[in-house]
């Protein structure tokens, strides 16, 4: 028995796309080349899109979808679901937060030094988390 539907698996897949684009852009960004940093604000791009899109999926599934703020409202330690909205939220925020820094097509210095981490420990909690939702509904 499957206990996701297709909206779900939309939403695991996009968010895949989303944490390797952006790991991608946080590569690409750390290089000082202006083709690399075109090149990073299209994989930013890219993810920002593909998190915006599996969110929807993700709220479609829903039967109730202001069920989804509630997981941002009470946060359950317990639950990788909840946990997994906070990660989503902060990786969509941080996402479109530093591609808004390099949206000129320069760098930003000191912004981009600071988003490139943080968007790159999100990008890797965002990409191991689907597995921990699965092994928590499944095991």
């Amino acid at each position: 028995m499957n206990p996701f539907g297709w909206w779900i698996a939309l939403y695991f897949s996009l968010a895949t796309v989303a944490a390797g684009a952006a790991g991608a852009g946080c590569i690409l960004l750390s290089s000082a080349d202006a083709k690399s940093l075109l090149r990073a604000r299209l994989a930013l791009a890219v993810s920002f899109v593909a998190i915006s899109f599996g969110m929807l999926a993700l709220i479609a599934d829903l039967e109730h979808p202001m069920d989804f703020w509630m997981t941002l409202r009470h946060y359950n330690p317990a639950s990788w679901i909840s946990r997994g909205s906070r990660i989503a939220m902060l990786f969509a925020l941080a996402t479109g937060g530093l591609l808004f820094v390099v949206r000129g097509g320069e760098d930003r210095g000191n912004w981009t030094q600071l988003g490139v981490p943080i968007l790159a420990v999100l990008a890797v909690s965002f990409a191991i988390y689907p597995s921990l939702v699965l092994g928590q509904e499944l095991g």
